[in-house]
């Protein structure tokens, strides 16, 4: 179960939306990264326009899958791919990224 203490991490890298369970995990783990930690790893398509989340529960992982219809996911500042693999979002940012919303349109206040 998804809780707001599992971290969420955007991978940065365009993914062949082919990929499933293992070979998802392998590309978290080649980057010096616990796949079975139970964190999130979002992975999106060149295009944006379809992406996958890796979760690992108690006895498998868990692939989750979207394909948008009409628009695409903006991962912010994946222009400095080269640089770095992911970006650590909060759960509510990733909710908000599945809606639609620009995070870096978006003013965050002391909470």
């Amino acid at each position: 179960m998804i809780q707001s203490s599992n971290r969420v991490f955007l991978i940065l890298t365009p993914t062949d939306m082919r990929k499933s369970f293992d070979t998802l995990a392998a590309i978290v783990s080649t980057n010096n990264m616990n796949p079975l930690s139970g964190d999130l790893y979002v992975f999106a398509n060149r295009s944006r326009s379809r992406f996958k989340v890796l979760i690992w529960e108690k006895g498998g992982y868990w692939v989750c899958a979207r394909r948008l219809e009409y628009g695409v996911i903006v991962i912010p500042f994946a222009d400095n791919t080269k640089e770095q693999f992911t970006l650590e979002v909060s759960l509510t940012e990733l909710r908000l990224l599945i809606e639609g919303i620009e995070l870096r349109q978006i003013k965050k206040t002391k909470r």
